[in-house]
């Protein structure tokens, strides 16, 4: 189907009778989508506008299906490994609708369970829940609610819980509640391969935050995919790299990459990490990367080795929790442009504040989309990526 630049039917109906406001925990999911067709939702197949149809960021019908398929048929990165270093520790996060719980068991392997459908705590869930959140019909909710430390591996005798597929890259604990992702290396393809000589497993926790924003966790991901908005936004970053003329951009199944050279004015004061010289490839010495995991993940690497992880959860239809965790091998001063605690905030309030803008616009019964520019491929790829897997799971419920 191609995008025909009007309101579609979908659109119309949620702009006369949808609240764009998040759902309420646990909301029932009223919400069924047979067909994409059903509701006349128009799917680009080509890089001619900006945006998906605005009912993909709109309608409670698509949100139910990405909670419900979306994060859980995909690997999703849910916790630092060194945070579950010693048996019995255990942590727990809301990957879609399932109440995924993962727990370092006493022979020091890895467990995860999923369970659900759950929405108490859609985006995020805290160590303790409270009684007046538990879900009903949730294992992990109950167990976590009236146990002190739960137990995984008990847990996974029941017919209440599923076993999650679980694989670790570096440090980076990635889930697939579906067990249907396939091997964790092949989904991330390329980037274990760039970003090898960054020892990233050996780094340390640096800066950790978490930001709730008034939109779509799509726009969210359309955003740090887009590098066309990087020299209006983020203009004081501009004199460190070259100019957008000269960036890569490429897309592979799961992960979309850029590439920016520094300029002399970004080299200074930036040692390139050993680990870069002797193991990683030598063209990227000099090169900046931001680099996109489907669904939900930015990781941005740098020439010191420093990395950082940019996660998006849907916590509704317009409400999605940002959190940012960053890593070096050496810890920045707080004032750097670049790394430093109060320049990474800022960069993701900026972030933040643009993706609510557009939430309200794409509301709007005015809205018309742009032409895309060259430098949204990486948002082309990733709306590639997203319908395909929204006209599958569609296909089979």
């Amino acid at each position: 189907m191609s995008y025909d630049q009007t309101p579609t039917l979908l659109h119309r109906q949620v702009l006369e009778t949808a609240s764009t406001t998040p759902n309420e925990p646990g909301d029932d999911m009223k919400h069924q989508i047979s067909s994409l067709s059903d509701f006349d939702i128009h799917l680009s197949s080509s890089q001619e506008v900006t945006f998906m149809d605005p009912a993909l960021y709109l309608a409670p019908e698509v949100y139910d299906v990405d909670v419900e398929r979306i994060f859980p048929d995909a690997w999703v990165v849910v916790a630092d490994v060194n945070d579950l270093a010693s048996p019995g520790q255990w942590a727990c996060e809301h990957v879609g609708d399932r109440h995924v719980l993962i727990q370092r068991a006493t022979n020091g392997e890895l467990l995860a369970l999923s369970a659900g459908p759950c929405r108490a705590m859609a985006g995020g869930s805290p160590t303790n829940v409270p009684d007046n959140e538990v879900a009903a019909g949730c294992a992990v909710c109950e167990v976590i609610a009236h146990q002190e430390t739960p137990n995984v591996a008990a847990m996974l005798t029941t017919s209440a819980c599923d076993p999650a597929d679980l694989d670790v890259w570096e440090r980076f604990l990635f889930v697939n509640p579906s067990r249907t992702a396939g091997p964790l290396l092949d989904y991330l393809a390329p980037l274990p391969e760039l970003l090898r000589g960054h020892d990233i497993a050996k780094q340390q926790s640096v800066v950790s935050f978490t930001h709730q924003s008034a939109s779509n966790w799509k726009l969210l991901v359309d955003n740090g995919f887009c590098d066309y908005h990087v020299p209006f936004v983020h203009e004081r970053l501009m004199p460190l790299i070259e100019g957008p003329d000269t960036w890569g951009q490429e897309l592979a199944p799961n992960v979309t990459i850029l590439t920016a050279a520094l300029t002399e004015a970004g080299l200074e004061g930036q040692p390139l990490y050993s680990g870069i010289v002797s193991r990683g490839d030598p063209a990227l010495v000099n090169l900046s990367m931001a680099m996109g995991i489907y669904p939900n993940v930015l990781l941005l690497g740098f020439r010191t080795g420093a990395v950082h992880l940019i996660t998006w959860w849907p916590t509704g239809i317009a409400s999605t929790q940002v959190r940012v965790r960053t890593y070096d091998h050496k810890p920045p001063s707080d004032d750097d442009v670049r790394y430093g605690a109060a320049s990474v905030e800022l960069l993701q309030r900026e972030d933040i504040g643009i993706c609510e803008l557009v939430q309200q616009g794409l509301a709007s019964s005015s809205y018309r989309p742009g032409p895309r520019h060259r430098l949204e491929t990486r948002v082309f790829g990733f709306h590639q990526r997203y319908l395909a897997a929204l006209e599958a799971a569609i296909d089979s419920p």
